[in-house]
């Protein structure tokens, strides 16, 4: 049973296999780079929760700026976790289009051994496809983590164990809508839509401002930022002074401000300080990324877990 639905994935795989061995060339020949300018330029001084040198501003902008293609391009690779789910799951639907697990069942295998079977093998692929695309990018990622952080989506969407959650909900989609239509290139479309609508909409409106509450910090101008505001997802930041606007504008002319970064206001902050000016910033601190990430990935399991269950319940009660 276990070699037959090898055989019957074994397209699937090899697809999936080229496109992994694709990823890993191109992560692992520029990982290799990043990591060498990373080091060269002795950035590692530059790291977040260290006493930083006063070049360490431009420095890591300019590694930033080198490397921002390569960074914009990862951003596709949010489509990697649907493709493996897509490939996992394809193969018990196409079963289903044609009629073949009718042959099966007529043997000596039973549904429930048959299907045991084949949503291991799927599940167990996409699981350790996931966990593997996730390390890879771990592992590429690791100077901009250094500098930058991993809550930002840039790399909560690739590290940890939402990718492995991100696949396995894409697979039960694929599996739940073919096997109540028993048509394969539907399937595909519903997880296709259902996949980037959930993953956008939970990044963009609930992951950082209902998982958590952000903290609403203010200090004075000049000081050092709270714990974990760098490292963190930043929401909103700036200055807060409490005259009126028309004395804000005055106030900021006679001190000379013409930008509001840390490292413009460093040079005015005795004479903000004398006028009460302090800055504020309202984030998710970087201590929250594992959290996060227990809470994302609870969600998508769940309803992978919801959706699985309703495909088993349907093959054993509804389909003939």
């Amino acid at each position: 049973m276990i070699w037959l639905t090898w055989r019957q994935q074994r397209l699937e795989a090899l697809i999936g296999g080229a496109v992994l061995a694709a990823l890993t060339a191109l992560l692992v020949l520029t990982g290799l780079h990043i990591a060498g300018v990373y080091h060269d330029g002795n950035l590692a001084a530059c790291s977040l929760g260290k006493s930083q040198p006063a070049a360490c501003g431009d420095s890591v902008l300019r590694f930033g700026a080198r490397f921002s293609n390569l960074v914009n391009l990862t951003n596709w690779f949010n489509m990697v976790p649907l493709l493996i789910g897509i490939l996992a799951a394809a193969p018990i639907v196409l079963e289903f289009e044609h009629g073949t697990h009718r042959l099966a069942w007529t043997q000596t295998i039973t549904r429930r051994r048959w299907l045991a079977t084949r949503l291991t093998l799927a599940f167990g692929v996409a699981v350790a496809a996931g966990l593997g695309f996730s390390l890879l990018m771990t592992w590429w990622r690791g100077p901009f983590d250094q500098l930058t952080g991993r809550l930002d989506t840039n790399a909560f969407d690739f590290e940890g164990v939402v990718p492995i959650a991100y696949t396995v909900f894409a697979a039960s989609i694929v599996l739940a809508v073919g096997t109540i239509l028993r048509r394969t290139l539907p399937a595909v479309a519903v997880a296709i839509v259902s996949f980037l609508a959930l993953r956008l909409g939970i990044e963009g409106w609930v992951r950082y401002d209902h998982y958590l509450s952000p903290l609403h910090k203010t200090w004075p101008v000049g000081a050092p930022a709270p714990t974990g505001e760098a490292a963190g997802y930043l929401g909103d930041n700036g200055l807060t002074f409490s005259g009126a606007p028309d004395a804000a504008r005055r106030m900021f002319d006679s001190c000379g401000v013409t930008e509001t970064n840390p490292r413009a206001l460093q040079g005015v902050s005795h004479c903000l300080r004398h006028h009460h000016v302090m800055q504020y910033a309202i984030y998710q601190p970087s201590s929250r990324f594992w959290t996060f990430q227990g809470i994302e990935a609870s969600i998508f399991l769940a309803l992978a877990l919801a959706l699985v269950a309703a495909s088993v319940w349907w093959v054993n009660h509804r389909l003939v």
